[in-house]
């Protein structure tokens, strides 16, 4: 008996420590493990942070991967259209891309920037209905500069220098600091009107 409650023990502290992590089109992962794969929609319970389970699902053609222990599962087929061009591996490097500008891009100048022109335009323009242009301004203006993959943003030395990988870096840290840029001057603006309107 005692044989039998110590490999049940080694059998539940295994499945314990094997995770299986699903890697998603858009550069999103997550841990946890793979319910039903072979169905329109890939169920998928994920661990959160906090030991919880989540089950969501998600649709074929939103998946990329799921790695299981030994094996990696790959539900992308390339487009006939572009099969030479985005194979299996060069999407793969892609989605990478996507993955590591989604997690580790950091966008620096473009959350502060962004909060001191939305408030400032609000206080100087006294208050203008004006003001509520500044944050498509503003987003517009952080545009221009080139995105630069930031070194100790890249989770692999083999991604340097593919050009797959800048391509889905690229995009994907281009709408990230889009998203900042709009939130940042929108956040500024609403506390400058606040500002303005207490000092009134």
């Amino acid at each position: 008996m005692r044989f039998f409650f110590f490999f049940l023990f080694m059998w539940i502290a295994l499945l314990s420590n094997s995770q299986e992590e699903i890697l998603l089109m858009n550069g999103k992962n997550f841990k946890g493990m793979a319910i039903d794969t072979a169905g329109v929609k890939v169920i998928f319970n994920i661990i959160k942070d906090n030991n919880k389970i989540k089950t969501k699902s998600f649709y074929r053609d939103e998946v990329f991967s799921i790695n299981f222990d030994l094996q990696e599962k790959v539900f992308f087929y390339p487009d006939l259209y572009y099969f030479e061009e985005y194979t299996i591996d060069n999407m793969r490097m892609l989605v990478n891309g996507r993955k590591d500008a989604l997690y580790q891009f950091k966008t620096k100048w473009v959350l502060p920037v962004g909060f001191a022109v939305g408030a400032a335009s609000a206080i100087l323009m006294e208050g203008s209905i004006f003001t509520l242009l500044v944050p498509i301004a503003y987003t517009g203006i952080v545009q221009i500069p080139l995105i630069k993959i930031q070194k100790e943003s890249i989770s692999s030395p083999d991604f340097i220098g593919n050009g797959f990988y800048a391509e889905g870096y690229n995009r994907t840290a281009r709408m990230k600091r889009t998203k900042h840029a709009l939130l940042s001057s929108v956040v500024g603006v609403l506390s400058g009107l606040l500002v303005y309107e207490l000092v009134q």
